[in-house]
């Protein structure tokens, strides 16, 4: 028995032990922890910082590019050398005149200063050759009126190396967030980074959902406004009680056009309306009473309620 309690001292003082080293690695994997989540902020706060910055260059770069394009002396010259396939039966002059939209269509599609809607100044042809295979080459010179558009925007992102940008979600309650379906948090504001191009951007509140499709190219204000629920509760209470509509029915006819007396069935209390009626309406209020589900307490008033002669 002495050995067998030693061995049963043996396997507490290890058990002992081992929950030692196991409290003492878990403290030390816990402040590993902490310091690698403080390295990270440390890291993604400059990291957004310097976004921050390369958002306000590229702010400064747009403003610029908008003020020189917008001027009225500004144009856009563009020369190309091409070449396109006519039929050997046509005349150079005609076959030009067939490519010329396939020419600018092209132009506009290669250059980010210009878009479908650009305005061409100037269209000239400097030479054209063509071969007796129906093979033209052609060089032409032209000139656009530029404009600042989404394939500017997208060249700028290229050349800073902008991947993201920090958006701020706004409501007027504490909303749910949630961007392509993952929910990113709740409040009323929101901050939160997200990559560049087309996201959907979802505001749930007490099952009322405020939603869109955003195409983010830079860091913005998203708002979603709901309609404030303690003014729509009242709203919901004060209309749950409303008038009764007038009644009308075919002989015996019983026509209500004044407040019914409201009243409790399961216990047949009533609850009296004001006593400044006329003595022309009682009947018609009486037989209204017994329409709304009110025993007749007398004799009297059930050979009123149901209009029966009283010699019946």
């Amino acid at each position: 028995m002495s050995n067998f309690y030693a061995q049963i001292e043996d396997n507490i003082n290890s058990t002992a032990n081992l929950t030692l080293k196991t409290e003492i690695d878990t403290a030390a994997l816990e402040r590993q922890s902490l310091t690698i989540q403080e390295e990270f902020e440390t890291v993604n706060k400059r990291r957004l910082q310097k976004n921050q910055q390369l958002f306000e260059l590229k702010t400064d770069i747009i403003n610029r590019l908008i003020s020189d394009l917008s001027k009225s002396t500004s144009s856009l010259p563009i020369n190309i050398n091409g070449s396109t396939k006519c039929s050997k039966f046509q005349s150079i002059s005609d076959c030009l005149k067939e490519s010329k939209s396939q020419i600018l269509s092209s132009t506009r599609n290669k250059s980010p200063f210009l878009n479908d809607k650009s305005v061409l100044l100037s269209y000239q042809v400097v030479d054209a050759n063509m071969n007796m295979a129906g093979d033209l080459r052609y060089n032409v010179a032209m000139h656009f009126k530029p404009s600042y558009n989404s394939k500017i925007d997208t060249v700028l992102n290229e050349k800073l190396g902008l991947r993201s940008a920090m958006v701020t979600l706004v409501s007027n309650v504490p909303a749910d967030w949630f961007i392509n379906g993952k929910k990113i948090g709740s409040g009323k504001e929101l901050f939160h980074e997200i990559p560049l191009g087309k996201h959907g951007i979802l505001a749930s509140y007490q099952n009322n959902d405020k939603s869109s499709v955003e195409k983010i190219e830079g860091n913005g204000v998203f708002s979603y406004n709901f309609k404030d629920h303690k003014q729509t509760k009242i709203l919901k209470v004060s209309n749950s009680v409303e008038r009764l509509p007038s009644v009308e029915v075919a002989k015996g006819s019983i026509k209500a056009k004044k407040k019914a007396k409201f009243t409790l069935l399961a216990d047949n209390t009533t609850i009296p309306t004001p006593e400044k009626q006329k003595q022309a309406d009682t009947e018609s209020e009486k037989g209204y009473e017994y329409f709304m589900g009110v025993a007749p307490s007398s004799k009297q008033q059930n050979i009123e309620f149901t209009n029966e002669p009283i010699n019946k």
